[in-house]
């Protein structure tokens, strides 16, 4: 198995660690983490890669689940990272359980089991591991793996979530009930509700709302909208399996309602206004647009006005996100979807490298570098997939500063990011961070 098949069973992996996970980010760290660790394995002594690399994947997100800042982390009623689907994101959604499996109202429900309960039950669920392959790769007997999902299910099936049906008309009810909302028309909005329905709104810093039955989320539905009244378009896609509303200003995601729908009718409404919790649907859409990606589940973008919009690569984007989707664009043609997630590291690298010392090192410690040893294998790493699919005069600038890098891990190291920057070789790197970041940044 090469990077080639490697990048093959990507969405398979993604979708495996975000179940497990239910953080986007954290997901893509996990693959990113399992990927290394692939790279510098003995690839003769593997028999089976794709096993191997599940196994990789699912200890590695048992390591997230079981650590303590973790497990005080997530709060209750907090929503999950949205992630847009369509496009083999997260893997095959193409039964009934595996759309259940990445929708909203299954990924809080999960919190409630524990990480090894988790594991089993969206290996078995989401992926159809029969018992025997499924105790051998989390090292279990069959009967306790058995045991273990029984519990889970019942876990599960105790909750008071009924999921949602996901189908064609689920988006078009999607999309009469914007226009119901948009209208005023409340009669007609209240034939579209499910009389038990529930909705959450997660605005970030705290401020969580919770309202259940029919004539109370009628009457709040203007308020939700009413928090996105600069809004300039909505965008209907699939988002986690099933319709989302993407409320767009200036381009750019301030808001996300993920619409589940049962029986013909609106049984769930979960708004994401949270903008740490938008940033992977954020660089997705960003992604999308610069590559001129789509998927099935997308809608044409219309106003909040009710005038037709138009989305195009010229629309305006957050600072961050469009160098993002700018260096994309310029490498796009020849990138694949691991180097599309190796690119983001590369360029978050070479942004946080171009800071002030100061700013350097809080950065890179926040990423879990300990000192100039890991910078430089990382980077490396980064920049050694890359570097045939990146234009020349970028690649030049990089490997200046690879070898930079190199030469200040060792051999006197490692060096602590405190002593590097204080060394005047330290000037140096910012320089061609910089240069590196403005080139990777450039339009195409």
């Amino acid at each position: 198995m090469t990077t080639d098949h490697f990048t093959v069973e990507r969405g398979r992996l993604f979708g495996l660690a975000y179940r497990l996970l239910g953080s986007a980010d954290d997901a893509e760290d996990t693959v990113q983490d399992a990927y290394l660790r692939w790279n510098r394995a003995d690839r003769g002594t593997i028999a089976t890669p794709g096993a191997w690399l599940t196994k990789a994947v699912t200890n590695l997100c048992l390591t997230r689940l079981t650590s303590a800042p973790v497990r005080h982390e997530t709060v209750a009623d907090e929503l999950p990272e949205p992630v847009l689907t369509g496009g083999g994101e997260l893997g095959p959604l193409e039964t009934v359980e595996q759309r259940e499996s990445v929708s909203f109202a299954m990924l809080v429900l999960m919190r409630s089991l524990t990480p090894m309960e988790r594991a089993v039950f969206v290996l078995r669920s989401a992926f159809d591991y029969p018992y025997p392959e499924l105790a051998a790769l989390l090292e279990l007997t069959e009967a306790n793996a058995r045991q273990l999902y029984s519990r889970a299910r019942r876990r599960i099936d105790a909750g008071e979530t009924r999921f949602p049906t996901s189908d064609g008309g689920s988006m078009r009810l999607t999309e009469t009930f914007m226009t119901a909302v948009r209208s005023g028309r409340l009669e007609q909005l209240e034939e579209l509700l499910a009389a038990d329905i529930a909705t959450w709104i997660d605005l970030g810093g705290g401020e969580r709302m919770h309202v259940r039955g029919r004539d109370a989320v009628r009457r709040n539905a203007a308020a939700t909208l009413a928090r996105f009244a600069s809004v300039s378009d909505f965008l209907l896609r699939e988002v986690n399996g099933g319709p989302g509303i993407l409320f767009l200003q200036d381009g750019e995601i301030v808001g996300l309602t993920s619409v589940e729908t049962r029986d013909g009718r609106i049984s769930a409404l979960r708004t994401v206004a949270d903008p740490d919790r938008l940033e992977y649907l954020r660089a997705q859409f960003a992604l999308r647009l610069a590559t001129g990606a789509s998927d099935a589940g997308s809608r044409t973008v219309r106003s909040l006005a009710g005038r037709p919009g138009e989305l195009t690569a010229d629309s305006e984007i957050s600072e961050p996100t469009r160098k993002i989707g700018r260096g994309l664009g310029s490498v796009a043609p020849t990138l694949g979807g691991m180097n599309e997630s190796f690119f983001r590291h590369l360029i978050i690298a070479v942004g946080d490298l171009a800071q002030p010392a100061a700013a350097q090192i809080a950065l890179l410690e926040k990423q879990g570098l300990r000192d100039a040893d890991e910078l430089a294998l990382e980077f490396d790493e980064y920049f050694a997939a890359l570097k045939d699919t990146l234009p020349a005069d970028t690649v030049a600038v990089l490997a200046e500063l690879d070898v930079l890098l190199e030469e200040m891990s060792g051999p006197t190291g490692p060096w602590s990011f405190e002593a590097l920057a204080s060394a005047p070789e330290w000037v140096r790197v910012r320089e061609l961070a910089a240069r590196a970041f403005a080139l990777l940044g450039r339009p195409a």
